[in-house]
This record gives structure tokens, C-alpha cells and sequence, in this order.
């Protein structure tokens, strides 16, 4: 994102402004939250991304997307507090639950 210089503003890739504090209370999922306890697919309102998990209880993941490669967290049996922090479209799990925040 860009500065707009002399003010409190960023130009986002589209070339909309946005408010530095908007941004902010964006990045700390204040866009809202999922509760996720099932094996479907999960995806972020329009024009969102998961930007973080907490796990709610031992939690195993499915699958997510944008996949990563080399490790990843497939399969991987997650405490409970466990945050996972990055911009994801999807999310699916094989058991247990997790709150899945959104921003932009």
C-alpha cells in the first residue's frame, strides 16, 4: 500500500483510499469472525481473507488454501490457544474447532 502524503491514508492496490486506523482495526480482525467446528469448507465474507486461527480445542486441519509448500499444518494435531496467523481464502478440518478471524 501506498502513503497519501499529508494524511492519515493509504492507496490500497485497486487505487481506493483507505483510513490508516480502518486499515489497522482491519489487520486485528475487527471485520468479524467465524466459528469453525465442522469438516466443511469455510470461506471469509466477500472481499475478506482469514487473516487468523485460534484454536478453540485440539484442533487438525484438512486442508487451507493458499496452500503452502514444504511443511505445512495438514494433519498436524494443533493445541488449544494455538494461533495461526497469514491470509487464507479457505479453511477445512478434519476435528476439532477454531475461530477464524477476518480482515482484508
Amino acid at each position: 500500500m501506498t502513503r497519501v502524503p499529508g494524511t492519515a491514508n493509504r492507496l490500497n492496490s485497486a487505487g481506493e483510499t483507505i483510513n490508516e486506523a480502518d486499515l489497522f482495526q482491519a489487520m486485528l480482525g475487527a471485520l468479524g469472525s467465524n466459528y469453525v467446528a465442522d469438516t466443511n469448507a469455510h470461506t471469509p465474507n466477500t472481499g475478506h481473507v482469514f487473516i487468523a486461527f485460534i484454536c478453540m480445542e485440539e484442533t487438525v486441519i484438512a486442508a487451507y488454501e493458499p496452500a503452502v509448500d514444504g511443511n505445512t499444518l495438514i494433519a498436524v494435531t494443533l493445541a488449544v490457544g494455538t494461533p495461526i496467523y497469514g491470509r487464507f481464502t479457505t479453511i477445512t478440518l478434519t476435528s476439532g474447532s477454531l475461530m477464524a478471524y477476518e480482515g482484508i
